[in-house]
């Protein structure tokens, strides 16, 4: 999917994200670094989306 057609198709980004929770809920959208360097954690589109 293209962006400009993500445009089309979403009104807002939590509906983007519900999107994504449902069709790629093992995705990995965010990481957390420890001082910008080591990995210390990562969240899926599936926590994200339970919130």
């Amino acid at each position: 999917m293209r962006c400009s057609d993500l445009y089309d198709k979403f009104s807002n980004l939590v509906e983007l994200l519900r999107y994504r929770a449902l069709t790629q809920p093992d995705q990995i959208p965010y990481t957390f670094n420890e001082k910008g360097e080591e990995e210390t954690d990562r969240i899926t589109y599936e926590v994200l989306d339970q919130g």
